[in-house]
């Protein structure tokens, strides 16, 4: 068959980490495993150096930070690039568009798709009406609420094709009356990028145990993602005040950051808890792994995920997940795979944490099962399904 020519246009990639990022590298690295030509079109991260760049087929645009944003990667590209995204996209000569996000770079392909008869795919990857009320606490949630439900049903029925990662997304945007079809494609993982790790030796020889030494010969919780208020992360800082009494060797490592990370710093140590509190910033990609295989657990808390794809990862390197049983890591996670999937209570999470720290049969085999379930998550399986719909939609414009 024809190799095809895909645009992924965003408002979000790498040096930026989330979920979104994650996903297009992924599929861009998958679509061209299988002979197709990839490009990218994000925003440009002054002052961030990112080797991601060497990537062929980047094409970055000038961008202004997000006034309402306290961290300085929430980024939009001007409107003034508009042309020179167009002469990017004539460059090219896309078979089709893939637009991942709904902000400035997405709106400038979308044009573009519906000038030059491309045919459009849009996913929809955050759960904004959640989202909405974190960043506009200023503005009533019932207003909120209304507008973005009434931007998603005017925006998402001008596309060709949706997707979404979770049959429960797939609700949401039904929900608004769009009429476009829709199909339920999780991200997925590439297995490649957590192979290598050895539990037992990354707990005894770890290069995050040698780089933080208070962390070595300590049970260890682990959090990885946006540093928001979205991530509910006060609630998983409540159960760790629950368990250190009894696991008074307890730390809890968080890797990443965000708009809410110098708060929360001042209430671990007004808590009493900043010895037991790790914060370690952005973690490489390519290291990641490593401390997902130090770890003992993942704590996930977040109410607000269309996905919730950093379980799996977690799951991928044989650690056990405990996590809010809620929209996009409730499909994931499907019940007690891998670990355990709760209500938002304290106690109830804290005791599961407990149960898999002080079990040691229980541990191994919820660790067995965590990486047996992570491996219905591999991109092979998903990017041959996006494949084909991307073939379906350009089939009929011909």
């Amino acid at each position: 068959m024809k190799p095809m020519k895909i645009v992924y246009a965003t408002d979000t990639y790498w040096p930026r980490i989330n979920g979104v990022t994650v996903s297009i590298s992924s599929y861009k690295e998958q679509m061209e495993k299988r002979g197709h030509e990839v490009h990218v079109l994000s925003p440009m991260y002054p002052g961030r150096v990112n080797i991601r760049d060497k990537e062929k087929n980047i094409h970055r645009f000038s961008s202004y930070k997000i006034l309402f944003t306290s961290h300085d990667e929430d980024r939009l590209v001007y409107p003034w690039n508009k042309g020179e995204a167009f002469r990017v996209l004539d460059s090219i000569k896309p078979d089709i568009i893939h637009q991942q996000t709904e902000f400035s770079m997405g709106i400038m392909a979308f044009k573009y798709a519906k000038t030059h008869d491309v045919p459009v795919v849009l996913t929809s990857h955050t759960y904004f009406e959640e989202y909405a009320k974190l960043y506009f606490p200023f503005i009533p949630e019932f207003l909120l609420r209304a507008y973005v439900r009434n931007r998603a049903y005017r925006f998402y029925n001008k596309v060709d094709f949706m997707i979404t990662p979770t049959i429960r997304m797939k609700d949401v945007i039904k929900s608004y009356k769009v009429t476009t079809p829709i199909e339920v494609i999780p991200t997925g993982l590439s297995g490649d990028d957590f192979n290598g790790i050895d539990k037992k030796r990354d707990k005894s020889n770890s290069i995050f145990a040698n780089q933080y030494p208070q962390i070595k010969g300590k049970k260890i919780l682990l959090y990885t993602g946006r540093i928001g208020g979205e991530k509910n992360i006060y609630f998983l800082f409540n159960v760790m005040m629950k368990l250190i009494p009894k696991h008074k060797d307890l730390m809890f490592l968080l890797a990443g950051d965000g708009p809410q990370r110098r708060e929360l710093e001042g209430f671990v140590k007004a808590k009493g808890i900043d010895k037991n509190v790790l914060f370690l910033g952005y973690v490489d990609r390519g290291v990641i792994k490593y401390l997902y295989s130090l770890a003992d657990i993942f704590i996930f808390a977040s109410k607000t995920e269309s996905q919730g794809l950093v379980t799996i990862e977690a799951m991928m390197c044989h650690t056990p997940v405990v996590a809010l049983g809620i929209m996009g890591t409730k499909d994931v996670m499907n019940g007690d795979n891998g670990g355990y999937m709760v209500d938002e209570n304290i106690d109830q999470f804290a005791e599961k944490v407990d149960h898999l720290l002080s079990d040691k049969k229980l541990y191994k085999k919820k660790s067995d099962e965590a990486y047996k379930y992570s491996q219905n998550w591999t991109l092979d399986k998903t990017a041959k399904k996006m494949e084909e719909v991307y073939r379906a939609i350009i089939a009929l414009r011909k």
